[in-house]
């Protein structure tokens, strides 16, 4: 009798442990949805992070074109009225000193400069112009270009400098140094203009990996957040783990070996 009562009673733990066992395999469903929540919370604040990141980084870019941008103008303006090669010379060591303060490498002065449209009615003004200051020959020679081929003489466009500060700050922003700022802070581009496209963009998935390694979640490398199964595979294998340590734990607290 008193073996039957002891080997009942080792039996009873032995079961209750193996329920204990099977109840946490059990909610390895729960324990995937809750992982994923994680991971959509993660994305959701990820996508926050940078939403202020490129708001700081375009606010840079308007704080710098306030500061260049009249500069700039000025120095285009005093070397459009340079009448020496030593005056040009002496206002492009100054801009040359002057932009390196910007902290985005040397850029050559005509980066800054716009095309402008020039209209059919300008064209047409300076041709009819130039027709009275040369008793037509002007006009005649457009002509004949035109009918072979060439532009007769009109432009397109003109290539000027402007004291906008909207103009700055868009050829900051465009620039790959200031643009390289954005990545080295944040891990992505300038380009990502939507959540939808920040949650694909691989270093989404990169970061989102390495927090749940840190949880001690192991995903394959490479893992993409579109791939699911392997998220969930991931999570099974976790929770099985956790479920095997706990009852080998407690069976070598008894002293045996043996499987739930």
């Amino acid at each position: 009798m008193a073996l039957y009562e002891a080997l009942s009673t080792q039996y009873r733990t032995y079961a209750e442990g193996s329920q204990r066992y099977n109840s946490v395999v059990g909610t390895i469903g729960q324990r995937q949805d809750d992982y994923w929540t994680d991971v959509q919370n993660e994305i959701s604040s990820g996508w926050s992070r940078y939403e202020g990141a490129v708001k700081a980084h375009n606010a840079r870019a308007e704080a710098n074109a306030q500061v260049y941008g009249p500069k700039i103008f000025d120095y285009f303006k005093r070397r459009n009225k340079c009448r020496s090669q030593s005056c040009i010379d002496r206002l492009d060591a100054g801009y040359r000193k002057e932009i390196t303060k910007l902290g985005l490498g040397d850029i050559p002065a005509s980066y800054w400069l716009q095309e402008e449209k020039v209209s059919t009615t300008e064209n047409v003004t300076k041709t009819i112009g130039n027709a009275i200051g040369t008793l037509g020959l002007s006009l005649l020679a457009q002509g004949v270009d035109a009918m072979t081929g060439g532009d007769g003489g009109f432009r397109e466009s003109r290539t000027v400098y402007t004291n906008e500060i909207a103009h700055y700050s868009r050829k900051i922003k465009a620039l790959p140094a200031f643009q390289q700022q954005l990545v080295k802070k944040t891990g992505y581009p300038s380009g990502v203009t939507d959540y939808a496209s920040f949650r694909m963009h691989p270093n989404t998935s990169r970061q989102v990996a390495s927090k749940l390694t840190a949880k001690g979640l192991t995903l394959p490398g490479q893992w993409s957040i579109a791939d699911r199964t392997a998220f969930n595979r991931a999570v099974a294998s976790k929770v099985k783990q956790e479920a095997r340590a706990r009852w080998n734990a407690e069976v070598t607290e008894r002293g045996v070996d043996l499987p739930p």
